[in-house]
């Protein structure tokens, strides 16, 4: 559309759409969003969808029957819930059962550092954890294939 067509540029010899211009950037720099970062978040999104649904499948859950969805890293600081739903980076569940965690890896170790009922039971819960290869199911490459769509 036209409204669009001043927004089209190009970054490393592939075009962009700038979201951001530098002038109205707060640090200065252009936000641009190239057809590779889309494939990106399409690959990841993609991949952790797959992981939610097989994970669910081998423990013979349905997806909205999970009580909770813990987002942590740099998804857990900075994404919106409503965002990370609308892209399928957490189920389609209630918001409020999506929870921003932040940096929980980080936390974990200090609390695990500083109380022995932290560690004990970071230890009983190590013992009750089970290792799935997802990538080795035979149902993960059509699962990952379904799950590279946005939602709707």
């Amino acid at each position: 559309a036209a409204a669009f067509r001043r927004h089209l540029t190009r970054v490393n010899g592939q075009q962009a759409f700038l979201v951001v211009g530098a002038g109205d950037a707060r640090g200065g720099n252009e936000i641009v969003l190239t057809a590779r970062a889309v494939r990106e978040i399409q690959l990841a999104t993609g991949s952790i969808k797959a992981a939610i649904t097989l994970s669910c499948r081998h423990l013979g859950l349905a997806v909205r029957d999970l009580e909770g969805v813990l987002l942590a890293g740099a998804f857990g600081n900075f994404v919106r819930k409503s965002s990370a739903r609308r892209i399928g980076l957490a189920p389609a569940i209630d918001p409020e059962r999506v929870h921003l965690v932040g940096n929980a890896a980080g936390v974990g170790a200090r609390m695990a550092l500083l109380d022995r009922d932290v560690r004990r039971r970071a230890r009983q819960l190590a013992e009750r954890a089970e290792y799935v290869d997802l990538a080795t199911r035979e149902d993960y490459q059509d699962t990952f294939m379904d799950s590279l769509t946005f939602p709707a």
